[in-house]
């Protein structure tokens, strides 16, 4: 009964590192995705000549270096007075063995413009 047990829990181990080293990198993506909307929100309010497309542009190069599908329709950028918004809309597929997964992500960030 012992060996049973502890068979499980060395299945039940692995199985949960392989699932957290197919499922991390799209977390770790994300994570990098969204400080780069942050930054590019942050300097779209700083600068105001710089476009919607340029900030738009500037984010999609970055999904692309980091292997996100992600198009260029998928990302929208409002300007409003003293305020920049990005958010983004995507889902990545991970196949594992057993259970195909969908992650489901929505990356923003609202940049206000600070004056002194």
């Amino acid at each position: 009964m012992n060996t049973l047990r502890s068979w499980f829990w060395i299945f039940f181990l692995a199985a949960s590192v392989y699932t957290a080293w197919r499922v991390a990198p799209s977390y770790v993506a994300n994570y990098e995705l969204e400080n780069t909307i942050d930054s590019a929100a942050r300097f779209g309010a700083i600068d105001p000549r710089q476009s919607e497309d340029e900030l738009r542009n500037r984010v999609l190069q970055e999904a692309q270096a980091l292997h996100i599908p992600l198009q260029a329709e998928q990302i929208y950028v409002k300007r409003i007075p003293d305020d920049v918004l990005i958010w983004s809309d995507y889902t990545v597929h991970v196949d594992l063995p057993v259970y195909p997964l969908d992650l489901h992500f929505q990356p923003m960030s609202k940049s206000k413009r600070r004056t002194m």
